[in-house]
């Protein structure tokens, strides 16, 4: 890939950054899932997901996530070949298990499924049981949005991270929803959005990269500990 003069590559290349196309961020990732055994097929709608959460700056559910998803895979089964199934449907609504496996494709294949719904009568509704960490909210209500609907999609999360108001103990989690509305010249309003103060995934970056995380974004023993295995282990988590 070309980069013309005065961009600033020289200085990101000097500083130990690599500037790549999209295609080839997306084709990294897909490489990873399919090394951990993913279908051709699953692997790319996962990487799709990461790579978009990357282009729309939203860093913390982007590639990065590869290594969290590495660290999860080492101590807790992960399905990589799941056959996702529908369990129960009506013309309006179903209920998805994703047979254990990474959500990114599950999800896809839900919101398509509730697309297809809505297109046809006004409404659709599926609910997902049985699957993992499936990215950005925002990819799928946008899917939505592409196709003239408004979307709302919320989910739980794995881990413990959020001390109730006033709290010191992790008690909640940062379960997000995102909600998408289109718009006639295609530049369609998109929230998505962490119930918390900041996404854990942006504290996660912050302990990474080695910065100091702003004021507010976490309580005085997550900015203490700035190593992240120390940090995770003094987090309750829960399955």
């Amino acid at each position: 890939m070309g980069h013309p003069p005065g961009n600033g590559y020289a200085s990101r290349r000097e500083a130990g950054l690599i500037a790549h196309d999209y295609q080839t961020h997306e084709d990294q990732a897909a490489a990873i899932f399919r090394a951990w055994g993913m279908t051709k097929e699953r692997a790319r709608a996962s990487a799709r997901v990461l790579a978009w959460a990357d282009l729309h700056g939203i860093e913390s559910h982007g590639i990065a996530m590869l290594v969290e998803y590495d660290e999860r895979r080492r101590i807790r089964p992960i399905n990589f070949r799941p056959e996702p199934q529908i369990v129960r449907e009506t013309p309006i609504s179903a209920l998805l298990d994703g047979d254990g496996g990474l959500g990114h494709a599950t999800a896809t294949q839900a919101i398509d499924i509730a697309i297809e719904k809505a297109k046809a009568h006004g409404i659709g509704v599926v609910s997902v049981r049985n699957s993992g960490h499936f990215g950005a909210l925002g990819f799928f209500t946008t899917r939505a949005a592409d196709w003239g609907l408004i979307a709302m999609a919320a989910t739980t999360v794995f881990g413990v991270h959020v001390p109730p108001t006033g709290g010191a103990r992790a008690r909640l989690g940062t379960d997000p929803w995102s909600f998408a509305a289109p718009s006639a010249d295609g530049r369609h309003f998109v929230l998505d959005m962490a119930t918390t103060t900041v996404a854990s995934g942006k504290v996660r970056n912050r302990i990474v990269e080695g910065k100091k995380m702003p004021p507010g974004w976490s309580d005085t023993r997550w900015r203490v500990l700035s190593d992240p295995d120390r940090r995770r282990a003094r987090r309750p988590q829960r399955c």
